[in-house]
């Protein structure tokens, strides 16, 4: 029994960096299948290596490695032909997870939830950790906006350690690069205000010291083989960064608890993640209740294309599903159509209270993008005065084509309140007359939105909340 004890203390004391590649759903409800596990344990006080795994995992069906799946990670089907299931490596898997801070890249959102699916379609009880370091959100409160949007290509960038593989293990190791390079920035930037100011390196885009190779390379205090590293100067240069509220509103406020989540927080998190598969049809795709979504993590950048503003939560595209929600106004005669005559619809629905805040949070994000980018353009509010002294927000509805060509995109459903049945509803004309009769003011709506943000040149910049979905409750 003391052996037992000592070795569940001694796991404890360690942290496991780790990552999956997985297949990418192609339609609603397919859910994913983990294609690659790599984890690496380093030391709490040190950050250095003790152990490593990886493993190519063989598909349900090699079917489900699409082409889209293959340029997300690189990894084909032949390669997995002879590759172990995950039911040949789950005892590995979980000696390697169990009993350990989990540690990792927006882990809290994706990685997490494929090791325990994994698990309960083998029947197995999952791993239990001791605690979770997620270092999107660990970074996005404690190094801010240096390294633009945070995501791991971005910060290799920004460090200079190469392109990210989006493979599991070269992932890992990279992280825990990352983590080591930013603690080496706060520590010099809190102990040397004078010779590296924080303000010389709020934008990537400026000509920081930290950019220079002759200097990155001094910073670099380890290998990304996990060479002994100081983690004291990492705990003291996280340590007054850190005191923020985690995703789910708990204070960390010492270093022990940098390092490790309290159990309560454990389970606060797991108890958020089950909230998330609020049935089985709807577990895997996209759309977040507003209360799921935490405002810290929203984050907005810009695209190529040179028009279109890409919103986030924790590196994922902001999609939100909003229930119960009464239309304020339906869609106007007046401004139904454009001046070349193509179909303009949109509707205003009173939001909750929590997804006012996320569209004044985009809002908010939005506009320092279309700044940065130079734009000068007139905002077009997505919030518009309601009437009462409060907010409402301008929904809009997809089409496509113009005249009798015209046909809806966001698609049209009756849902019967008592048992949740839906009925497809085929409008049989993009008018807006006919619509107003489906949807009319005062009406409960679900709606299913797509969030993104648009910035054109000498002409507009605001929000759009698409509606992919919109459910009329009846």
């Amino acid at each position: 029994m003391a052996a037992i004890e000592e070795e569940g203390a001694r796991a404890a004391m360690e942290i496991v960096f780790y990552d999956v590649e997985t297949t990418v759903p192609e339609v609603k409800g397919q859910g994913y299948d983990i294609l690659e596990f790599g984890a690496v344990v380093v030391s709490a006080r040190g950050l250095g290596e003790l152990d490593s795994f990886t493993t190519l995992v063989r598909p349900s069906s090699l079917a489900l490695v699409s082409p889209r799946s293959v340029s997300c990670n690189g990894i084909v089907q032949d390669s997995l032909v002879g590759a172990p299931s995950f039911l040949e490596i789950a005892d590995r898997v979980h000696a390697l997870l169990h009993g350990r801070v989990w540690a990792g890249h927006n882990i809290l959102r994706f990685d997490n939830l494929r090791i325990k699916e994994a698990f309960a379609s083998i029947g197995r009880a999952g791993p239990e950790a001791a605690g979770h370091i997620d270092t999107f959100p660990l970074l996005r409160k404690s190094f801010g906006q240096r390294a633009g949007n945070l995501k791991m290509a971005t910060l290799a960038s920004y460090f200079g350690l190469g392109k990210q593989e989006h493979r599991s293990l070269a992932d890992v190791r990279m992280n825990i690069e990352v983590l080591k390079l930013c603690a080496t920035v706060l520590f010099l930037e809190s102990n040397f205000p004078d010779i590296f100011p924080m303000e010389s390196i709020v934008s990537p885009n400026q000509n920081s010291p930290f950019l220079v190779p002759e200097r990155r390379q001094s910073a670099r205090l380890s290998s990304l083989r996990g060479d002994a590293f100081n983690f004291n100067l990492l705990a003291v240069s996280l340590e007054e960064a850190i005191k923020h509220d985690d995703a789910n509103g708990h204070k960390l406020e010492s270093r022990e608890e940098t390092t490790m989540i309290s159990a309560t927080t454990t389970r606060t998190i797991e108890q958020a993640t089950e909230q998330e598969r609020v049935s089985e049809d709807l577990r895997n795709d996209k759309f977040l209740r507003p209360d799921e979504i935490f405002l810290d993590f929203l984050d907005a950048t810009h695209n190529p294309d040179g028009k279109w503003i890409t919103l986030q939560h924790a590196s994922q595209q902001l999609c939100i599903r909003e229930t119960n929600a009464r239309v304020k106004f339906s869609v106007s005669d007046r401004f139904a159509y454009s001046s070349d005559g193509k179909p303009t619809f949109s509707i205003v629905i009173v939001p909750t209270p929590k997804l006012l805040a996320i569209a004044k949070e985009c809002e908010v994000l939005v506009k320092k993008v279309s700044t940065s980018m130079g734009i000068a353009a007139v905002w077009q509010p997505v919030l518009v005065a309601n009437g009462t002294g409060d907010e409402a927000l301008r929904i809009k509805i997809g089409t496509s084509g113009d005249g009798e060509s015209a046909s809806y995109t966001t698609k049209l459903f009756k849902k019967k309140q008592e048992d949740g049945s839906l009925e497809r509803l085929n409008l049989p004309s993009v008018d807006p007359k006919t619509f107003q009769e489906s949807v009319p003011a005062g009406c409960g709506v679900d709606v299913e939105l797509r969030c993104d943000g648009y910035a054109f040149q000498g002409g507009k910049v605001g929000l759009r909340f698409l509606a992919e979905q919109l459910f009329i409750l009846c």
